[in-house]
């Protein structure tokens, strides 16, 4: 956990998140939310496929998703989230847009009835 001075240092060093390179948690958080539709025009196989593909890159299960829970609780106090750097490793970043991206994947394979849609685990 990050002490209040460091977090503070952080903060003003990225100028409040408006810097380039540096953005608010909450701006990236967002980005980890993606829409379905867009796999919509790939054939069942070849979504399956993909989705398999991205969660081997990033040794995620097949049902990977999103933590709304997380955000949700920035979201709680908004000047907060939106002053708040993205303190988070690129690699744990890019994990996360991951997860949105398969979660986005299976609701498209679910929606469509391909086989090789996988079960969301129960929240």
């Amino acid at each position: 956990m990050l002490s209040m001075a460091r977090l503070a240092h952080v903060a003003a060093l990225c100028g409040v998140g408006t810097m380039a390179g540096c953005q608010s948690i909450t701006t990236a958080m967002h980005r980890e939310i993606i829409s379905s539709i867009q796999f919509d025009d790939f054939s069942c196989k070849e979504l399956t496929t993909l989705r398999n593909q991205e969660a081997a890159r990033f040794n995620l299960p097949r049902n990977a998703t999103v933590d709304h829970s997380r955000m949700l609780k920035i979201q709680k106090h908004p000047p907060l989230g939106s002053l708040l750097p993205d303190l988070r490793s690129r690699a744990e970043r890019e994990q996360g847009i991951a997860i949105g991206r398969i979660e986005a994947m299976n609701r498209s394979l679910t929606r469509r009835g391909c086989e090789g849609a996988a079960v969301q685990p129960s929240q």
